[in-house]
This record gives C-alpha cells, sequence and structure tokens, in this order.
C-alpha cells in the first residue's frame, strides 16, 4: 500500500488552486455504495481509482475545480450531479516528488443510479458499485490516498486491517 507524509490542505470551493490539477469524486449512493473505476493500465494490468481526472482548458480558460469535478463525473458514469451534492473534503499532494495536488470531493446521491460511460476516451473503463464495508468488496483500500479520503468523507469509520 502506497503511504508517504503528505500535506493536506482544507478546500474552499470560492478559492482558485493553481497547483491543484485533478479532481477525485468520492460518490456514495443512497445504501452506501461507492462508485470506483477498474482501468486498464498501459502495460495490460488493472487499476482501481476512483471517478475523477484532470483539468481541461476550455474554450482557452481553466475549468474551476466544480467544472472539472462535475465534467469528469459525467463523462465516467453518466451521473448528473448539481453543486449542492458536492461537499469538498480536501487536496492532497499527488506524490513525494510532486507540487501537485489533487483535490477530494464528496457526492451524496439519493439513489444507485446505473452507471454508463459517456466518452469514447473512458471506454478503457469500468465504472463499479462497492460496499466499502463489506470485506471482500474493498478493491479502493489498496491505495492509502483512498483510504484516508474514504475516512476524510465519513464512508467508513476506521483503516482496515491490512
Amino acid at each position: 500500500m502506497e503511504k508517504f507524509n503528505q500535506p493536506v490542505t482544507k478546500l474552499d470551493l470560492t478559492l482558485e488552486y493553481e497547483s491543484i490539477t485533478g479532481c477525485i469524486a468520492i460518490i456514495v449512493a443512497d445504501d452506501g455504495d461507492v462508485c470506483f473505476h477498474r482501468r486498464k493500465s498501459m502495460n495490460g494490468a488493472e487499476t482501481v481509482s476512483l471517478v475523477g481526472g484532470k483539468r481541461e482548458f476550455i474554450r482557452g480558460k481553466r475549468e474551476t475545480l466544480l467544472e472539472c469535478l462535475l465534467r469528469e463525473v459525467w463523462e465516467e458514469t453518466g451521473i448528473i450531479v448539481s453543486p449542492e451534492q458536492v461537499t469538498p473534503i480536501f487536496a492532497i499532494q499527488k506524490h513525494p516528488m510532486s507540487f501537485e495536488q489533487l483535490a477530494f470531493f464528496k457526492i451524496q446521491l439519493a439513489n444507485k443510479p446505473d452507471l454508463v460511460i459517456q466518452t469514447p476516451a473512458e471506454f478503457e473503463s469500468d465504472p463499479h458499485w462497492c460496499n466499502p464495508k463489506v470485506k471482500a468488496d474493498k478493491p479502493l483500500y489498496r491505495y492509502y490516498t483512498n483510504m484516508q479520503a474514504l475516512l476524510s468523507a465519513g464512508v467508513i469509520m476506521e483503516f482496515p486491517e491490512s
């Protein structure tokens, strides 16, 4: 499991953060399940990640954090989210040798919609729902940052046994 001393920043959506290059969504359904992706990496290995991606430039202007989050969630799951459903959690350093940060957000849904990829660029990924409290259904726990985000969002109450 990856783990290192990571600086954490509380998020304020009224501010612009130049060092934050991407947004990650912890999408929680009404039954407590969390949305994640299984992706094929360039070497063919399967990786698991939360929904999200990099900020883009649209018509010459860099996306805000919220615009990035809403776009990525729609592209990767087909879920249309309103800003009222979004709770900022924190921003965290991408890796020890990087100045880049990723912003984590919780999105609470009132239902559990079907997941449908919306853009051809995302067809290499496969969105799923999982129950993070069931031992056999914890693919996200392989990465320390995912566990830290799930804890901060109140989805889990403690780190799982390794």
